[in-house]
């Protein structure tokens, strides 16, 4: 992973509160934010998708195919 030294205005409380709820230093609880926003974007594109697409999954021949 490649690491960026960046300079941003966060509030200070905000911040304090993140760091005292996760136990984590500064960098770490940053990280953790980017890494949980990351993700809620994805799961919410995946809701999005809902219904979009279609699969059709045959279980008589899946069964038939583990009983050999």
């Amino acid at each position: 992973m490649r690491i960026r030294k960046i300079a941003t205005n966060i509030p200070s409380d905000l911040l304090d509160e993140a760091v005292q709820l996760t136990g984590l230093n500064q960098t770490q609880t940053l990280v953790e934010g980017l890494k949980e926003l990351i993700a809620k974007k994805k799961r919410l594109d995946l809701l999005f998708m809902r219904g979009k697409i279609y699969i059709h999954v045959n279980t008589d021949k899946t069964r038939k195919r583990i009983r050999g």
